[in-house]
């Protein structure tokens, strides 16, 4: 998978300019692995694992801790990003000297238009050199790979980042589940269905808002507005939460949960987790210009 004819020169904040290696990269997710040899220790980024899991129960909160705004989650926690929470997207500019971009903004409830399902939005606006840089939170944590788009900054988790580059690590190649559907947190769906959902007594899961015909999905059963509540025996809280369930059950043939929304009717299905194959792969806009 590391590309030998790609030549990489890593500009550090210092000034200095080191080499780097293309270790891997990932046309699907248009990610790339980029190793770099330095002579002093680099200072590594603080990272934040989030969720995106809120409940949608209507029912009062009992007792809920209060966070205090200066407190600073320990590394590698996880905490629930939450639509208007801070965000800030960084960059570099293209050419010397090589300044900081620094963008802030919100993470945001509306889904990015890319064919990329596993894409959150925030609304920072950045140039197209910011592709690949860091989202960070109000902490200084590193939440995101930044992509762009001119009305938003998509940003593919962290939390898949990472799940990625391991995989690789362990078996030299990458293996991605085919979503195959269009999902959607609870939270974001509109009012109406919302309250469809609250009525049947389900207040966690995901929306599916569109089926690929003939994917496992549409084999399996699965139709726009139902809600999948679990998959391969757990409990379903949120879309990121499924994308990591289907990632581990790649291959599989597992047992799914859904509420069918037009008549309140819950049923088990079950669906094989297909892997992403070359001609599945996501197709992303191509930059010119890169400013």
């Amino acid at each position: 998978m590391p590309h030998p004819t790609i030549k990489v020169e890593v500009h550090m904040s210092d000034g200095t300019m080191l080499d780097g290696k293309v270790l891997a990269y990932d046309f699907h997710y248009n990610l790339a692995a980029v190793e770099v040899h330095s002579g002093t220790p680099l200072k590594a980024a603080k990272m934040a694992l989030f969720d995106d899991a809120i409940s949608v129960d209507p029912a009062p909160v009992i007792s809920t801790p209060i966070v205090q705004a200066h407190s600073v989650p320990p590394l590698d926690a996880h905490y629930t990003l939450i639509p208007g929470n801070t965000v800030i997207a960084l960059g570099r500019y293209f050419a010397k000297p090589y300044a900081l971009m620094a963008a802030p903004g919100e993470f945001s409830i509306n889904q990015v238009e890319f064919e990329c399902q596993e894409l959150f939005r925030a609304n920072c606006r950045i140039t197209r050199c910011g592709v690949g840089g860091p989202l960070v939170n109000s902490q200084g944590e590193f939440i995101g790979v930044c992509f762009y788009d001119m009305s938003c900054t998509p940003f593919l988790p962290i939390t898949l980042t990472l799940k990625w580059w391991e995989q690789y690590k362990k078996n030299g190649q990458i293996h991605r589940p085919l979503l195959a559907m269009e999902l959607t947190n609870l939270y974001a769906v509109s009012l109406d269905i919302l309250e469809t959902v609250v009525q049947n007594d389900t207040f966690h899961g995901v929306m599916v808002e569109e089926v690929l015909p003939g994917s496992s999905a549409d084999v399996a059963g699965i139709r726009p507005n139902d809600v999948i509540t679990r998959f391969a025996g757990g409990s379903v809280g949120s879309f990121l939460e499924l994308v990591k369930m289907m990632w581990q059950n790649i291959g599989k043939s597992v047992e799914v949960t859904v509420l069918r929304t037009f008549d309140g009717t819950r049923f088990n299905l079950n669906m094989v987790v297909d892997e992403v194959s070359p001609d599945e792969q996501y197709s992303w806009p191509v930059l010119d210009n890169a400013r």
